[in-house]
């Protein structure tokens, strides 16, 4: 059995990295512990190495809750980050030296067998195809399961992902086969 150095949340929202506190199996701060991440954004963090993720041309204040930015390209949203009562320009030093440190850090735990937890989201966000259609995101992810997998373990043969779901509309089968998939057994 594969013992994991880290286990770190590669999100949807902040609950994920809660649980691995309250059970012990968090031992830092991640990019996507405090953050409402789609997991096409937490894909494309991982394949460039969160490039631009703080850019300032990027993100935009959310009008109902002015301490809330969102980067657009990779579609993150920052809830716990930004004080309303100051302006981008001010906080955003300080954050991006925040940020930098966690994606350094994840970067490189992630070199070592790493145990990865998603929490799919069950909200009706999409991912759009190229074709115009949408899908949800455990249809897409379903649907790229093995270059998910490929692209996890590219960091470490070792490494795992294990999804976590709420939504009815998903049978055993298709978590059974992203599990098999993943070379578990």
């Amino acid at each position: 059995m594969t013992q994991f150095a880290h286990c770190i949340s590669l999100g949807y929202f902040c609950s994920t990295a809660m649980e691995l506190e309250r059970y012990g199996l968090r031992d830092c701060s991640s990019p996507f512990d405090w953050c409402i991440s789609p997991w096409t954004g937490v894909e494309q963090c991982l394949a460039n190495g969160f490039d631009k993720l703080l850019e300032p041309s990027l993100l935009y204040q959310s009008k109902n809750e002015p301490s809330h930015y969102k980067n657009i390209r990779y579609g993150i949203e920052f809830f716990h980050d930004f004080n309303s009562h100051r302006s981008l320009q001010e906080q955003l030093p300080d954050i991006r030296r925040k940020y930098q440190r966690r994606c350094d850090r994840f970067l490189s735990n992630i070199c070592e067998p790493t145990l990865f937890i998603r929490y799919v989201a069950s909200e009706p966000r999409m991912s759009i195809r190229s074709d115009g259609s949408s899908l949800t995101e455990m249809q897409y992810i379903t649907c790229h399961s093995q270059e998910i997998i490929n692209m996890i373990k590219s960091f470490n043969i070792n490494n795992r992902l294990i999804l976590i779901s709420d939504t009815p509309a998903i049978t055993p089968p298709q978590h059974t086969r992203l599990s098999r998939s993943a070379g578990s057994r």
